[in-house]
């Protein structure tokens, strides 16, 4: 069939393509689906693809299974980890090789591992503790760990306790 206006169908109709009926577009009035039963499902454009969601979220599922979701709240991007004590993984390539390149462990809430070294800038500092007590920090100069509540202890677990200059 050739068509130069619109189709309408109503309510609870399929719109299906494909000798097997393999690509399906679905509605029942209040929700929308499209159904790719063979291979994948890509979508490709000459400009942007623009994605909104009034409900304000975007869930990634693998078979029905909810693994991420990213949300609005309050115009702040929320990615979350949709399964219980599973990871969220940074992976990138360096050069031709595949690297995790962080790793925040949902299991042991949210403990941040880097694959290598954490960079900050001069007059940026590395803060401890839900008052930020405890900050070491470099002004491009000069070396600091500045201890603002309690006492700061450095020690060690085996013999002996070193503080040496190079």
């Amino acid at each position: 069939a050739i068509f130069n206006h619109d189709a309408k169908f109503p309510d609870n109709a399929y719109l299906s393509m494909g000798a097997g009926l393999d690509l399906s577009l679905y509605s029942d009035g209040a929700n929308a689906q499209i159904f790719a039963d063979n291979g994948s499902l890509t979508l490709d454009a000459a400009g942007d693809i623009i994605l909104d969601a009034d409900g304000g979220d975007f869930k990634f599922r693998d078979g029905g299974a909810g693994f991420f979701t990213i949300s609005n709240s309050s115009l702040d991007a929320v990615l979350t980890v949709g399964q219980q004590n599973e990871d969220f993984i940074v992976k990138g390539y360096d050069g031709a090789s595949l690297i995790t390149a962080l790793t925040l462990d949902m299991s042991n809430g949210g403990n941040a591992t880097f694959n290598k070294d954490i960079f900050l800038g001069d007059n940026a500092a590395a803060r401890f503790g839900a008052g930020q007590d405890l900050a070491i920090f470099h002004d491009g100069s000069n070396s600091t760990i500045r201890n603002t509540t309690g006492q700061l202890f450095v020690g060690s677990t085996t013999s002996n306790t070193w503080i040496k200059g190079v």
